[in-house]
């Protein structure tokens, strides 16, 4: 007989959020700036409902991906100290923002949302679980009131990219609220499997 454990969790690491940016010019491949037109994306993200960044909220993800560390909220069922648990059915809702800093360059930008450490087909050999957990989430992404993304699994989310039709003006910020879900029938293989989630903006001034 087959029975579901609902009282599990699985986990969620960190959101990593990384940036590129790049300059296109037809003429040249020697780019040169004025000075002061440096072009450039800043990111920033938080588990606080309702945040919205401030300017000591903003770091750079490139090279270096820049972690939102998905904590314990107090009287959550997540592990004290560690990642955030989520059971079948359950979700969790963060806040993710991005910044064309450039002050004079307009930003043509992309999304994309990855695994950043995919161990699709690993089994836990003392237990013979699967250990990778993105391909069972589920993602709703939403700017100002618009579903950008609406209910796709990881795989189909990574393999789609996301772009904004208009160039993003210097200073222009964009703020998303990401919610990601697990199947309220998820069976109880998927026990202490894990995900990490990365949103990488990638922006070109062309």
């Amino acid at each position: 007989m087959h029975r579901k454990i609902w009282s599990w969790g699985a986990l969620l690491g960190v959101v990593t959020l990384a940036t590129s940016a790049m300059v296109v010019d037809s003429d040249t491949v020697d780019v040169r700036f004025a000075q002061g037109d440096d072009f450039d994306i800043m990111v920033a993200g938080s588990l606080e409902p309702g945040w919205t960044p401030h300017p000591a909220s903003w770091g750079h993800g490139n090279p270096d991906a820049y972690d939102v560390v998905l904590g314990a909220d107090p009287g959550s069922d997540a592990r004290p100290g560690g990642p955030q648990v989520i059971g079948p059915g359950g979700q969790l809702t963060f806040r993710v923002a991005a910044l064309n800093t450039s002050p004079g360059l307009p930003a043509r930008v992309a999304l994309t949302v990855t695994d950043p450490d995919d161990r699709s087909g690993t089994t836990d050999p003392a237990t013979g679980r699967p250990v990778e957990l993105f391909g069972q989430l589920r993602f709703t992404i939403v700017e100002d009131g618009e579903v950008l993304v609406d209910d796709l699994d990881g795989p189909a989310l990574a393999a789609a990219t996301h772009e904004w039709t208009e160039p993003w003006a210097p200073d222009e910020m964009h703020l998303l609220e990401v919610t990601v879900a697990l199947p309220a029938d998820l069976d109880n293989q998927w026990q202490d499997a894990t995900s990490a989630i990365q949103l990488r903006f990638e922006a070109q001034n062309d």
